[in-house]
This record gives structure tokens, C-alpha cells and sequence, in this order.
């Protein structure tokens, strides 16, 4: 009798452990290649059962490495600008460069700036570092340059300035054909933050605080002088001077944007515990490169969670003919 009591009480509380159990997900993903296509539809074939099914590309955003970890992306900070100049003697600009500089001990902070503060700073010149127009009357996109490596640190603002001079007018130079002023034009200035998300306009050119800085030089000037619109600068003066002219352009303050903490990424949802176990998943990639695509299968109750991770390795390329499938691959349990 007290066996058959023993005996009772052992099934029953393997019957109560096996209710109080979760098994793990039993599910399978096959994939017909692992090279596809940029822009054409991935079709992932699913066999086997879980409660629950999430997905993760690999792409920017939707990355398994990322799913318990922040995603920290830096921002690059961009200059870009265009520049025209109009006037002068071919082959003979005056002036026939305008240097670009930045400096980080200007003092600007919310006033007008005087010649004094100019000089009195230290300025750096990286003009080299851009194209500009090498003779009169062309118009010349700088290109992007980068500026994060020049900042000390986050807190110290950086100031630019564009530094115009014009000599003497003199007609007899040049074969007759004299030294008449140059004006130079900067057009389309910004700065951009690029990251891996992709652009976005940090410093658009109504938020430069651009101000002209004239020295005494333009004292016996005529109407002509260097100025500042809500689209561009315009360093000129008199077309024939009598005397050097010089001024500044100071923009600023710019400060080096922080790195963006966007948390981490965010699985898309294939099944739910109502849903039907799918047969099958597309996904599209577009843009060329390496993923690890993953696929979580998930058991869940009131007595646990199990999870089961399914990973592959997609390579993608460019859609400019056909690909050779290998043999279908399944995918590691």
C-alpha cells in the first residue's frame, strides 16, 4: 500500500513539474541564397513552432548587437559653402585670395565686433582646405570639409572669418589694363552634422551671425561696401581704390555637437502568441552590404521564458544582373 502511495505522489509531481515547464522554441529558418539584391524582396521560409517571433535586419536601427545596448552614433560637422568673383583683370584678381579662418579665443559673445577684437585673436588660416576660385569671374563649390578634429573640446565655441584686402587701384598695370577690384561672393554657407542616420543642417547661414568689420581703410570709400543679406556675404569696395581697403566677415559662435544616444535598437514584430506560426518573411534591403539577420523565436508563460536565436549572414549587392544561387543554406538551430 505505501508503494502504491510513493508511487502516486512521484507521478503527480512530475505531472505538476512538466505543467509548470517551458520548452524551447523548435523553429527553423531557411533562406535560398545568402547573396541578394539591393531593392529586391529576401523571402526567409519558416518551419517549426514558437509563441512568439521578432526580427532583427542588422541595418541601422534594427541590429540584434544593438537590442541591449545603446546605440552611441557621432556627428561629423561639415562645412560647405559656394563662392563667386565677379570683376577684377583676368589672371589678376584683387584680391586673387581671400583667406579662410577660424579661431577659438575670439571674443564675440553677444555684441558688435570691433577691429580691436579681431586683431586680438588668435586666427588660423585653412583656406587650403577648400576650393576656391583661382581666377575672376567663376564660381566654385568648396566641397565638404570637416571640422570636428579642430575643436579643443565641446564648450569652446569656434568663430570664422573671412579676411578681404584690395590694393590700390593702378592703371598702368598689367599691360594697361589696370588692377580694378575684385568681388568675392560666398554663397550657400552651412554646416552640416552627418551621421550614420544620415544629414541634417547644424548651422544653416541665417544662423551664422555673420557681422562685417571694417577697418578705418574704408573711411574714403564710396558707396560700395561689404555686407551681409539673409542669403550670402558680399566683400567689395570702390571699383577703382584709391587706397588698400581692408575688412573682416566674422561668423560664430559654433560649437561641436555632442554624440547621439539613440538607445538601443528595436526588433520588428513577425508573430504574436494569437498568430498562426508563419511560413514564410520578406525583407528588403536597400543598400548595398554585410547584415547579420537574426530571428528570435520565444516561449513565454506564467512558469518562464525561453528564447532560441536564429542568425545568418546576408551579403548585398548591387542590382546590375543576375546572381547564382548556392544550394539553400539552413539556418544553425
Amino acid at each position: 500500500m505505501k508503494k502504491i502511495i510513493a508511487f502516486i505522489g512521484i507521478s503527480l509531481l512530475a505531472a505538476a513539474c512538466e505543467k509548470g515547464s517551458v520548452s524551447s522554441p523548435d523553429f527553423k529558418v531557411t533562406v535560398a541564397s545568402t547573396t541578394v539584391k539591393a531593392g529586391t524582396p529576401v523571402v526567409f521560409s519558416i518551419s517549426g513552432n514558437t509563441d512568439l517571433i521578432s526580427f532583427y535586419s542588422g541595418e541601422l536601427g534594427n541590429d540584434y548587437a544593438y537590442k541591449t545596448t545603446d546605440r552611441i552614433t557621432p556627428t561629423t560637422m561639415f562645412i560647405t559653402f559656394s563662392t563667386e568673383n565677379p570683376n577684377g583683370t583676368p589672371g589678376h584678381g584683387n584680391p586673387s585670395r581671400v583667406p579662410f579662418c577660424y579661431s577659438f579665443d575670439f571674443n564675440g559673445a553677444d555684441k558688435v565686433y570691433t577691429v580691436e577684437d579681431v586683431t586680438s585673436a588668435t586666427w588660423t588660416d585653412f583656406t587650403d582646405r577648400f576650393k576656391m576660385p583661382t581666377d575672376i569671374n567663376q564660381t566654385v563649390a568648396s566641397g565638404e570639409v570637416s571640422i570636428n578634429e579642430l575643436f579643443p573640446d565641446a564648450q569652446t565655441p569656434m568663430y570664422l572669418m573671412f579676411h578681404y584686402c584690395v590694393d590700390t587701384y593702378d592703371a598702368s598695370l598689367y599691360g594697361g589694363q589696370g588692377n580694378p577690384r575684385t568681388q568675392w561672393l560666398i554663397k550657400n554657407f552651412r554646416i552640416d552634422g552627418v551621421t550614420e542616420a544620415g544629414n541634417s543642417t547644424l548651422y544653416p547661414f541665417v544662423d551664422c551671425n555673420w557681422q562685417v568689420v571694417e577697418t578705418e581703410s574704408f573711411e574714403d570709400n564710396g558707396k560700395q561696401h561689404p555686407n551681409v543679406n539673409a542669403t550670402r556675404i558680399l566683400m567689395y569696395c570702390d571699383a577703382y581704390p584709391k587706397t588698400p581697403k581692408e575688412c573682416y566677415v566674422i561668423g560664430g559662435p559654433f560649437y561641436r555637437q555632442a554624440d547621439i544616444n539613440t538607445g538601443p535598437d528595436l526588433a520588428e514584430g513577425i508573430k504574436s502568441t494569437a498568430d498562426p506560426m508563419p511560413s514564410t518573411y520578406e525583407h528588403t534591403f536597400e543598400q548595398p552590404g554585410t547584415y547579420t539577420v537574426t530571428f528570435v523565436g520565444i516561449n513565454s508563460s506564467v512558469y518562464g521564458r525561453k528564447e532560441a536565436i536564429r542568425q545568418l549572414t546576408l551579403t548585398v549587392v548591387e542590382d546590375s544582373g543576375g546572381i547564382t544561387p548556392p544550394d539553400p543554406g539552413e539556418w544553425n538551430d
